[in-house]
């Protein structure tokens, strides 16, 4: 019912913004179209900005951050049909990576709920494809293997988050390149 109130609104608001200009119909359509979403952005303005891989085509920030990294998201499940298909997502990846001035990150889920149910996902063939030499730190294949091994551990039934028996304990100490650190108890 709200979905239904606010695309209604969204085609009031159209239609009133259309009657307001002096052109037809198909012409204010025609103009619409070609603004995009980054056409409002204010240069320069120290804040957040949340954009598709489509519409940061041409733009640079000094940091991004790409999240949903795994097969089926990015490339889409509807993109591994066909080598075209896949060839373009992996084009709009580029796009996305290389938008970053100064630093680049990229995420994956390990488990994402869909349809109410906890699954666990693939990390994008594309994360692959990236060389090690080119990712920050050393040992990024072993960090790779730590992250993969400490999610694993995850009991995610039932929609509760919680750990397995195998958690480490609270009081383990962890090594990290600013020294040794505790970790904390939940």
């Amino acid at each position: 019912e709200d979905e239904y109130s606010d695309r209604w609104a969204n085609v009031m608001e159209l239609l009133n913004t259309a009657a307001e200009t002096a052109v037809s119909l198909t012409d204010f359509l025609e103009n619409a179209a070609l603004v995009s979403e980054t056409d409002n952005l204010e240069e320069g303005v120290a804040a957040t900005t949340l954009l598709t891989l489509h519409a940061a085509k041409g733009l640079e920030y000094p940091i991004v951050f790409i999240a949903g990294l795994e097969d089926g998201l990015l490339p889409h499940s509807r993109s591994l049909d066909t080598r075209d298909d896949l060839d373009e997502e992996r084009r709009l990846f580029y796009v996305g990576i290389t938008r970053a001035k100064d630093r680049l990150y990229l995420s994956h889920a390990f488990r994402r709920t869909v349809w109410g149910q906890a699954e666990a996902t693939v990390p994008s063939r594309f994360l692959r494809e990236i060389p090690d030499e080119l990712l920050a730190g050393a040992n990024a294949a072993g960090r790779r293997q730590q992250t993969k091994t400490r999610a694993s551990s995850w009991n995610w039934s039932g929609g509760n988050n919680t750990q397995s028996t195998t958690r480490p304990s609270p009081s383990r100490t962890t090594s990290s390149s600013s020294g040794s650190s505790k970790r904390p108890e939940p």
